[in-house]
């Protein structure tokens, strides 16, 4: 149990509530464990019909998993980064097939493990003026939580696009992108909360969201061709001297390697499970033999934002280097899903 998620019961509502506000909601191990419990504890409990998740703060709903807390755990020789992530995953597909609805209020930053908590749920309200992103290629990491499946359900080249860039969408793109399915802005969530916690219908959500239609249709048009090669190489080559030219610039080479392979595989073997089996395999190993330790000590710790990545192009990342990152680890993510 953890201060850093308040759990309670308010009317028929299991309230779930990040107040971690100093660190944007990132998500700890503690919290993950913390809302896990919740959960298990209110699926049989008829006092309860539906959960609601929300986060303190005006900043950020979550701007993702503790990442630097992990990486001082490492550094300490304490860490366990494969535990964390198992969990944190188990996590988000216990919350997409939870047997009663799920309502998540989605406000500011909404990143990473934030995706993973709040883009997976039944119900998924997201202010319009919140900036959605799965930044992961920029510490080295992959899009994970799943959110490999989400991108790879966007049409056209924009989950790619998205996966690859780590480019942020407001909340209304992130609605037309199927991450969220309400646009509501935050103004009016105090009155439309109570009255979900005392049993309002969820089809209330409905009559007050913003219309998303066309909200993504300009970044639809402008990466349409750009980000579609049948290999990572042929995309990158598409880039050169165009309005991408520079999109990949600081990034990790071994992390747009993988997106690349995880997002390919998401639209060939669609599912969350298997996204996030597949993600595991990468996330279990990431600490040792990848650029994840580089990253968050550039981005999130020195902040020196010079990271010193194990290899300085696409072309110089051998392909077993990938093969072996991307391969089944034992015991598996899930024991009843296959991938």
């Amino acid at each position: 149990m953890t201060d850093d998620v308040l759990i309670s019961q308010i009317g028929v509502s299991g309230m779930v509530t990040l107040n971690r506000p100093q660190a944007l909601n990132a998500l700890s191990e503690e919290m993950v464990d913390t809302i896990s419990d919740a959960l298990n504890a209110w699926r049989d409990d008829d006092t309860i019909t539906r959960v609601i998740i929300t986060a303190t703060g005006a900043r950020a709903f979550c701007a993702g998993g503790d990442v630097r807390g992990l990486y001082m755990a490492e550094q300490a020789g304490q860490g366990d980064a494969a535990w964390f992530f198992r969990k944190e995953y188990h996590l988000n597909a216990a919350l997409a097939k939870y047997p009663k609805p799920i309502i998540s209020f989605m406000h500011g930053f909404v990143m990473g493990g934030g995706v993973g908590l709040g883009c997976h749920v039944s119900h998924r309200v997201i202010d319009p003026a919140a900036s959605l992103a799965m930044p992961e290629t920029r510490i080295g990491l992959v899009p994970d939580v799943g959110g490999t499946h989400l991108l790879a359900q966007m049409p056209g080249d924009l989950g790619m696009y998205f996966a690859l860039t780590g480019a942020h969408m407001t909340g209304l793109q992130a609605v037309a992108g199927g991450f969220a399915d309400y646009g509501i802005s935050v103004e009016k969530w105090d009155g439309l909360i109570e009255a979900l916690q005392e049993g309002a219908d969820l089809n209330t959500l409905d009559r007050v969201s913003i219309d998303a239609t066309g909200a993504l249709d300009d970044v639809k048009h402008s990466v349409t061709g750009s980000f579609s090669g049948k290999t990572l190489y042929d995309l990158a080559a598409g880039l050169r001297g165009g309005a991408f030219a520079n999109a990949f610039d600081g990034l990790s080479p071994i992390s747009l390697c993988l997106t690349f392979q995880l997002i390919r595989a998401a639209k060939r073997n669609p599912g969350l499970p298997p996204a996030l089996e597949r993600e595991f395999r990468f996330t279990s190993r990431a600490v040792g033999q990848s650029d994840f330790m580089e990253g968050v000590r550039a981005a999130l710790v020195d902040k020196d934002q010079s990271p010193n990545w194990c290899f300085q192009t696409l072309d110089d990342v051998p392909d077993d280097v990938i093969d072996g990152l991307l391969t089944p680890v034992s015991p598996p993510l899930f024991d009843d899903f296959g991938t």
